[in-house]
């Protein structure tokens, strides 16, 4: 389960890059439960729909922008990630950590996103 789920870690960490909305629905249906919760500083939501809205209000707001996963750590269909958020040429613009929790087919069920504001 655990080189599983760091794989879909990956698939989910790039549905925040800068891609068609196309991409981004299919790598969300490979990794995210359609029910899916997530809070964040300032934010927080349910289902595919409402996150979708929040990775393109992202991309708005820091066009180009990724995240780079440093560590994940894999326990109990849980996982704890550290990652820092770049900007299009590489430069770091923050880091922090997410909190994810997989359902049995191995989705991610909940997130919770950790950063100093």
């Amino acid at each position: 389960m655990t080189a599983n789920i760091q794989a879909l870690w990956a698939t989910y960490s790039n549905t925040w890059r800068d891609v068609s909305p196309q991409e981004r629905g299919r790598l969300l249906k490979a990794c995210v439960a359609d029910d899916v919760t997530f809070t964040a500083p300032g934010a927080s939501g349910r289902g595919v729909a409402d996150l979708i809205i929040m990775l393109e209000e992202f991309q708005r707001t820091y066009p180009g922008a990724y995240f780079d996963t440093s560590v994940l750590i894999v326990q109990n269909r849980q996982s704890l990630a550290t990652w820092s958020m770049l900007d299009r040429t590489g430069a770091v613009i923050l880091s922090g950590n997410s909190y994810a929790r997989w359902s049995d087919e191995e989705r991610i069920v909940h997130l919770a996103g950790f950063w100093q504001s």
